[in-house]
């Protein structure tokens, strides 16, 4: 069982990913560690593990989500 609460895993770990990146480049700006920044790898790497979540990797709905999360 996914222990990630998400809507939709696949879109999930697009979103999670989106926010390492931002979190990444604001903690570079800034020299600060961002708060909750670990928890994102750790969904990552659960989401991961799903099944579903692999077959959704190269997808054209991944790619489209990848391309536009917010929407």
């Amino acid at each position: 069982m996914l222990a990630v609460p998400c809507y939709e895993p696949g879109y999930t770990l697009v979103e999670k990913l989106h926010t390492i990146s931002t979190k990444y480049r604001e903690q570079q700006e800034t020299g600060q560690f961002p708060a909750n920044f670990l928890r994102h790898y750790y969904n990552v790497f659960c989401l991961l593990d799903q099944p579903e979540v692999q077959d959704f990797i190269g997808t054209e709905a991944h790619v489209v989500h990848k391309n536009h999360p917010e929407g």
